[in-house]
């Protein structure tokens, strides 16, 4: 049986990572913190490794029993991160730094041998400049928030480790079943408020995190020259198509507002500072401003489907439906 170790798997995509390399017969190792909630990794079949990826000691305590028990990682998937915080700093200390320790790690003990899948962000490319670009891999990054920079930057560490078989994974907006990054949206589709900040024709692109987590094991698995993969379900679209899908699954008309820009960067510049005083974070902030205003997040992922062979499987109308028959099980919608 092989092995595989999977960082941030209590997530919301880790938690879809540990089912696919369940389903695929790995023997898979979940890196969880102390404080994580297992809701969603219970089956006994996982094996759990406490990690905090800011502390190497406790890491190759860790790390070198299970190669003790168990030999080395067949593959490893590095999903764990953040995508929230109230200090900037967070993002390079857990998303980047964290990065650094991990390999640093698995090199001091010799578990170093695997396919390593870090799973990026296409906010480490950033967005597009204009609405009618299209990203591809080509395209040199310019992240717009500390969160993109702090994946660019661990990207382009990975990118210097001449003894690391790595593959980079760039996902678009990732959604699902136990996501609560769309749940707020969808809440206002539901009472009949269809919200646009700036832009009702930004262009945006998704990936279901089934199909996610599928690629993510293909790339663990297949050899490849390349080494940095955008990943979408192959289409774009307006912000006002995905309103329209949401309309339709909930059979809604709504009222539509458009929020202009500069009062966007004031909600966001409020909830920054409210989030010091609170110690809480959130999406909209200023941090992410640019993000959330810009033209287009429009991408393609045919280097993916040639190169990996992969082709997503959940087309966004089923992915929404999906969504919401979960978050209505579950009584969040």
């Amino acid at each position: 049986m092989k092995n595989i170790l999977i960082t941030g798997a209590t997530g919301f995509v880790g938690s879809f990572l540990v089912e696919e390399a369940l389903r695929k017969g790995y023997r898979v190792f979940a890196a969880i913190r102390s404080t994580s909630n297992l809701k969603y990794i219970a089956d006994q079949a996982i094996h759990l490794v406490n990690i905090d990826l800011t502390k190497k000691e406790s890491m190759v305590k860790e790390l070198y029993q299970i190669k003790r028990k168990f030999g080395v990682f067949d593959a490893i998937i590095h999903n764990a991160g953040i995508t929230e915080a109230v200090d900037v700093k967070d993002y390079f200390e857990v998303n980047f730094q964290g990065t650094v320790n991990l390999v640093e790690t698995l090199r001091g003990i010799q578990m170093l041998t695997a396919k390593f899948v870090y799973i990026s962000s296409l906010a480490a490319q950033g967005p597009n400049k204009i609405i009618g670009d299209i990203a591809t891999e080509l395209a040199h990054p310019s992240p717009t928030s500390s969160y993109g920079k702090s994946k660019w930057l661990a990207e382009q560490y990975l990118q210097n480790q001449t003894d690391l078989d790595f593959v980079v994974l760039r996902p678009t907006g990732v959604y699902g079943p136990r996501n609560m990054g769309y749940l707020s949206y969808f809440k206002l589709i539901k009472n009949g408020l269809e919200i646009y900040l700036n832009t009702k024709y930004q262009q945006l692109s998704f990936i279901y995190v089934e199909d996610l987590a599928a690629v993510a094991l293909v790339a663990a698995e297949k050899k490849t020259q390349s080494k940095i993969f955008i990943v979408s379900d192959g289409s774009n679209y307006s912000c006002h198509a995905f309103a329209s899908l949401l309309k339709k699954e909930f059979h809604k008309q709504t009222l539509k507002l458009v929020i202009p820009k500069e009062l966007v960067q004031l909600v966001c510049s409020f909830n920054s500072a409210f989030s010091k005083i609170t110690n809480r974070s959130t999406l909209l902030n200023k941090d992410k401003y640019h993000e959330l205003v810009a033209s287009s997040w429009a991408c393609s992922s045919i280097k993916m489907r040639k190169e990996l062979g992969f082709i997503p499987q959940t087309k966004l109308e089923e992915g929404i439906n999906k969504s919401i028959i979960w978050y209505q099980q579950n009584k969040l919608l």
